[in-house]
Parts: C-alpha cells; structure tokens; sequence
C-alpha cells in the first residue's frame, strides 16, 4: 500500500506528487508513482514504479514534457530495466515536436535488434545524422557492409 506526499511550490502550487511505500520506496499499481510539474502547473514528467522500479507493461513507464506542453520523450521500462518488446524502449523529440531519436534495447537493457538499427538520430533539421546497429550490447556494421 502507498502514501500519496504532495509537494508545493512558494505560490501554493503544485510541484510534485509522489506515492510511497513505508520503506519510501515509490510504488503505485493505478497510476503514476510520481508526477512532477513545472511552475506554470503544465506537466513535466510521469513516471509509473513498482517497488521503486520503472515499470509498466505495453506503455511508456516514463514521460517528459517540454515546458511547452510537447512531449520531451518517452521510456518504456519493464523491472527498472529499458524495453519494449513491440518497438522502441526510447523516443525522444524536440521541444517544436520533431523527432530527435529512437532507441531499441534487449530484455538485459543492452542496446540491441536483429531487424534494424537499434539507435537512430536526428538533427535539428530533420536530417538522418546517426544509425547504429547493436545485437546484445554488442556494435555491428551496418546489413549493408556484412559479408553474406
């Protein structure tokens, strides 16, 4: 069972609200375990935890606004450890709502995929900038280069 401990900021606003266990663990199995706002009251971050660990299962465990309202990124997390069986475990954007990167890992939180680059990123003009392919942690050359 949690506690739900609500922090305000010097206006009387809201700034953070966590739920925690008697070991201060943050825990929550309904909802959000802590969820932080930014002054202006927009949302800054959720974050879902059992037993302390970033979990959930088929959605992000994490999400991070940009003060603007658009989202920052996105985490998937299953046992405190980054994956998502069915996509990216990261997705990040930038503050206008372009896309920034993409991140696959391993049920080990390794970077890692077999069909594709595991790490993919984006500079600020849209322009592929950097592919990587990664099996279990470990740096491959890209299909391209591979002998077959």
């Amino acid at each position: 069972m949690s506690e739900k401990h609500i922090t305000y900021n010097d206006k009387g606003n809201i700034v953070c609200i966590e739920w925690r266990t008697k070991k201060w663990l943050l825990h929550r199995e309904d909802g959000p375990a802590i969820e932080r706002y930014y002054g202006s009251g927009n949302i800054r971050m959720k974050e879902w935890r059992y037993n302390g660990k970033l979990h959930r299962i088929g959605k992000p465990a994490k999400i991070v606004w940009h003060s603007n309202g658009q989202k920052w990124y996105i985490e998937y997390y299953k046992d405190g450890v980054p994956f998502r069986e069915d996509g990216p475990s990261e997705l990040r954007w930038r503050s206008n709502g372009q896309k920034c990167q993409k991140i696959y890992y391993d049920i080990h939180g390794d970077l890692h995929r077999k069909d594709g680059p595991a790490l993919k990123e984006w500079d600020i003009n849209g322009t592929l900038i950097r592919i990587s392919y990664y099996i279990h942690g470990i740096k491959q050359e890209p299909l391209t280069k591979r002998a077959t």
